[in-house]
């Protein structure tokens, strides 16, 4: 099916559409104020990724120390799809709710990447933007629980116990790190769909995910999103101390640590080990190759992949044959694959070419 996108933002006689960049504009202003936001939007999205006066375009967030942080993210990872505004609607004299997309063009065919909206408010004859999250959850209730803040939705009936369990996971990590306790807000959604809709997301590709459990964390705020319905999400709660404590870690250790102690998508990490021995019996397939030689993530089944079932699988294998001290040692790695590579040679004593044959031999002594 071709996608066809029709924007009407009212009458009027002013009327663009022209191409700047990767900024596509193909609209029909409403008022004069709408020149004044897409003039700020374009000053914002010409900035540096790494720009510091990109925060200074944006209202503060309670909850965010960037309120930025979404749409920025968005931007560095859509580099080949184009910013089209889809619309600039008036809320009141003062706010506009400003929607957007990045889709690329092929064939006659449209390749939608995400949809976002912010709010474009006019402040002593400037305009800022500001983060949507603030205001959807404006309604949702808050319980204090220990040193976690939960944030969750009108209706919600709030279950203790499994918070109770939260704040035990919470403590478990930090004896284990030895490090301090973490305090954090957990955001507490029905689905995934749910906690990227209150960032301000009509799309992405975590909303089209067949499996909608899961979570998000953006550790520099201390911040949990859950998309389970429930107080108890632990995977993300890993990552907080890996964020603060490992600045050193490998994504693929990042997430086989965090799977380990606490899961994915609802299932142990010994239920992973599984999945990957089983698949490896089932299909011809290089670990190596596929793990370190492809850039995408090669994935087994709708709650598992290869970077968490090897990472968790690196992770069991350190602590059970050398000790609690190789896997931290394995957490300190360093972010590259050749610093992860030297890592996993030097603790397991083997050489990368025979790492292929080292997990499979290992993946025997799992039932």
């Amino acid at each position: 099916m071709k996608l066809l996108f029709l924007i009407f933002i009212g009458w009027s006689s002013s009327c663009y559409s022209q191409e700047k960049n990767n900024f596509f504009l193909n609209y029909t202003l409403k008022k004069n104020n709408s020149t004044a936001v897409l003039d700020k939007f374009y000053e914002f999205i010409n900035l540096p990724l790494n720009n510091s006066d990109n925060s200074t375009l944006w209202f503060e967030s309670k909850f965010f120390n960037h309120p930025e942080t979404d749409i920025l993210d968005v931007i560095k990872n859509a580099k080949n799809h184009k910013i089209t505004i889809l619309a600039i609607n008036s809320i009141d004299d003062k706010r506009s709710l400003v929607k957007i997309a990045w889709i690329k063009s092929s064939s006659d065919y449209g390749n939608l990447y995400a949809i976002y909206n912010f709010i474009a408010i006019k402040n002593n004859n400037k305009i800022l933007f500001e983060n949507v999250l603030d205001f959807n959850v404006k309604d949702f209730k808050i319980f204090n629980v220990n040193e976690i803040k939960y944030v969750t939705y009108d209706g919600y009936v709030f279950n203790h116990n499994n918070a109770k369990k939260m704040v035990n996971f919470n403590e478990k990590m930090s004896l284990f790190f030895e490090r301090e306790t973490i305090n954090f807000t957990y955001f507490l959604c029905r689905d995934m769909n749910h906690f990227k809709s209150i960032r301000g997301f009509d799309f992405d590709n975590m909303v089209v995910d067949q499996n909608q459990i899961g979570g998000e964390t953006f550790p520099a705020d201390n911040i949990i999103f859950a998309g389970n319905n429930s107080e108890f999400y632990p995977h993300e709660v890993v990552h907080l101390y890996t964020f603060k404590y490992f600045s050193k870690i490998h994504k693929i250790i990042d997430e086989g640590i965090a799977t380990y102690f606490g899961g994915s998508k609802g299932v142990e990490f010994k239920d992973h080990i599984k999945k990957l021995k089983n698949h490896l019996n089932d299909n011809e397939l290089n670990v190596y190759e596929k793990l370190f030689n492809e850039s995408e993530q090669y994935v087994l089944d709708d709650t598992s992949s290869l970077w968490y079932t090897i990472g968790t699988l690196l992770c069991d294998l350190s602590l059970k044959k050398y000790g609690k001290e190789a896997l931290l040692e394995l957490m300190n790695s360093g972010k590259t694959e050749e610093e992860l590579l030297l890592s996993i040679e030097k603790i397991f004593k083997i050489k990368r070419e025979n790492f292929d044959g080292f997990i499979k031999n290992e993946l025997k002594n799992y039932e």
